[in-house]
């Protein structure tokens, strides 16, 4: 015999069928992915019987065949370990997930995420909980000390503060959040959240401030001003800090002060008042009534706040948007609340008139980029309006357009030689309706008053900022993290009021 290994197969085919036969069996299960293959022994001792010719050992014995991974699948594991970058951007990317949606840590270790996770990415395997918390450290670590550095580098920086109190753990906190403009942008964010494990005396709230301001390496040449409400405690506590002219109180909370007090002094009003407050509670208490009012339209009655005016503005707006429902209701059912009159819908109408104004102007101040909707000042642009406004108002921005066209008319700043100021007061004003406040002085970045209008431009009207801030920390610690360390809250809360595009999901 030759020793190729043609006559080899076509000797075994003759003499040894069986074991060529167990051969292409087994061939044949390999192929299918079968992991393991037994060949008979007596089988195979049963056909040498019938053969002049003893097979080799190794053709007698067939030990247990372990498959031979695939090479694409030898090269998957190899990319599961390997991809570096790709695993830290998918790290990345769950960990946004978990503090823009205030979700748990622990979340990582439930199986179902899991599941879902490798139903995506079979390749990516997510870090449990310890490593994420180690993670979300290091991303506070990174961004804080990224913030610090742009603060530290600017001129000007107002701070908005504020005080609130977590219910379920009876812990307070001290906030401070930074309000700057950069690159014709107006930006804020939050610098500081302080656990206050003694009394809230002036003295105090002093010294954790003066903590924060060191931490961010904040000095005090740089605050143009410090927005507040009017707690005695925190204005006395800010005065001591930078001085009494840094400090202002916010805008909308003396918005509030003034439509309240207005409010208060009518007796018909806090009277009508509760009369419209009654049927709202009414129809939040009963199933049947509500279940009226949704047959009739989707709108639902809102509920005002004490100690927000504009909530009662909305409260009798939506009211008067489903008066006639509300009769019809209360008129089918017992024990139902007195009615509002035809001459009662009329005053409510007159009121939502006179708070329109001061509506708009607390949304404008409150808003985070208000200097940018300075831009845009058609007032209630979101909101559908069902009765005309006077047309003689012609806007609220009016008054001042019209002066602003008198003062074109009157003055030529070419006329005489005038020093920066007055040149600045006889140039001719830009359209209120298009002009952005930061882009202008952008314009006169090299003159001593653009430069002293960019310091000015970072103050904001109100501290509603740092009360947001304090709203999604009400989401943070809820029942299923009620034992999250002060440390780990101000890290959460941080990197939630980091948006998207500064997350830096490339870098932890």
């Amino acid at each position: 015999m030759s020793g190729n290994t043609t006559n080899l197969r076509m000797h075994l085919e003759r003499h040894h069928n069986i074991i060529v036969k167990a051969s292409v069996k087994r061939n044949a299960e390999e192929s299918t992915s079968q992991l393991h293959v037994k060949s008979s022994e007596e089988n195979v001792e049963e056909s040498c019987a019938h053969s002049s010719v003893e097979p080799s050992s190794s053709l007698s014995k067939q030990p247990k065949v372990t498959k031979q991974p695939k090479v694409t699948t030898a090269f998957d594991k190899q990319m599961m370990f390997k991809s570096g970058s790709k695993v830290s951007e998918c790290d990345q990317k769950l960990m946004r997930m978990i503090v823009d949606c205030n979700l748990p840590v622990h979340i990582v270790d439930k199986e179902s995420l899991r599941d879902f996770i490798r139903s995506l990415n079979a390749h990516y395997a997510p870090p449990g909980r310890k490593k994420m918390t180690e993670l979300i450290e290091k991303k506070y670590a990174y961004l804080s000390a990224k913030l610090k550095n742009t603060l530290s580098a600017l001129d000007a920086v107002s701070i908005t503060t504020d005080i609130w109190t977590d219910t379920l753990n009876t812990q307070s906190y001290l906030g401070l959040s930074a309000h700057f403009t950069e690159d014709n942008e107006f930006k804020t964010a939050m610098i500081g959240v302080h656990a206050l494990n003694n009394s809230h005396t002036s003295d105090n709230i002093q010294v954790w401030i003066e903590e924060i301001l060191n931490e961010w390496n904040l000095k005090n040449t740089q605050i143009m001003a410090v927005i507040a409400d009017g707690a005695a405690n925190i204005k006395s506590a800010l005065k001591a800090c930078f001085g009494a002219p840094k400090v202002l109180h916010c805008f909308a909370h003396i918005l509030n002060l003034v439509v309240t007090g207005a409010i208060s002094s009518e007796s018909l009003i806090t009277d009508l008042l509760k009369k419209v407050k009654n049927v709202v509670t009414f129809f939040k208490h009963s199933v049947n009534a509500a279940d009226a009012l949704k047959k009739e339209t989707p709108l639902k009655l809102k509920q005002s706040c004490e100690t927000r005016w504009n909530s009662t503005y909305y409260m009798i707006q939506r009211y008067l948007k489903v008066h006639d429902y509300v009769i019809k209701i209360l008129c089918n059912t017992k024990s139902a609340p007195p009615v509002i009159s035809a001459d009662e819908v009329e005053i409510l109408q007159e009121m939502t008139s006179l708070l329109e104004p001061f509506k708009y102007a607390t949304k404008l101040v409150s808003d985070t980029l208000y200097i940018e909707n300075l831009v845009d000042r058609t007032p209630f642009h979101s909101e559908k309006i069902d009765r005309p406004t006077d047309k003689s108002t012609g806007g609220y921005w009016t008054h001042y357009k019209k002066k602003a066209q008198q003062t074109n008319e009157q003055m030529n700043p070419e006329d005489v030689h005038l020093n920066e100021l007055q040149h600045y007061l006889m140039m001719p004003t830009e359209d209120f309706d298009t002009c952005n406040p930061l882009v202008f002085w952008s314009k006169y970045n090299n003159s001593p008053l653009g430069k002293y209008a960019k310091k000015l431009l970072s103050v904001v009207a109100t501290s509603v900022p740092c009360e947001r801030i304090f709203s999604k920390a009400g989401r943070i610690l809820t029942e299923d993290r009620n034992r999250l360390s002060p440390k780990h809250f101000k890290e959460f809360l941080f990197l939630s009021s980091i948006d998207r595009d500064n997350w830096d999901f490339c870098n932890s």
